[in-house]
């Protein structure tokens, strides 16, 4: 995406976030809130490509689109949060699949522990 369309994107973000925390609190200021941790940013931090980025829905490398602004911080720490999370579901639709199908194939380990008795297996 191109610098001019990122910042319009972005921009627009901050309008709607700030428009939403206006009518709320009667706030007379343009004030932007991270959705994930409530840190307050102005408008100055989406004009300078300060502490605000985009934050994408699924993560941006399998696809996904911006839906809001938050903190960098935030943005960087559910980021990996959620790509670990996605990695996890596509492993389990890889074994879904070769469950299902036949084809293709995994390895993994499981605990099972029933009555105080654990057994370990490795499939």
């Amino acid at each position: 995406m191109k610098v001019s369309k990122r910042r319009n994107k972005r921009e627009q973000f901050f309008l709607q976030g700030a428009r939403a925390i206006q009518s709320l609190f009667n706030e007379t200021d343009q004030i932007y809130a991270c959705p994930i941790c409530g840190e307050a940013f102005d408008r100055d931090e989406v004009e300078s490509n300060g502490m605000l980025s985009l934050e994408h829905a699924p993560p941006k490398a399998v696809g996904g689109a911006g839906v809001c602004l938050t903190c960098k911080l935030c943005n960087n720490t559910s980021g990996t949060r959620l790509d670990a999370e996605f990695a996890k579901m596509q492993q389990i639709l890889i074994w879904k699949r070769a469950i299902n199908t036949g084809k293709g194939s995994f390895r993994s380990a499981a605990t099972v522990t029933l009555a105080g008795t654990s057994t370990h297996a490795q499939y």
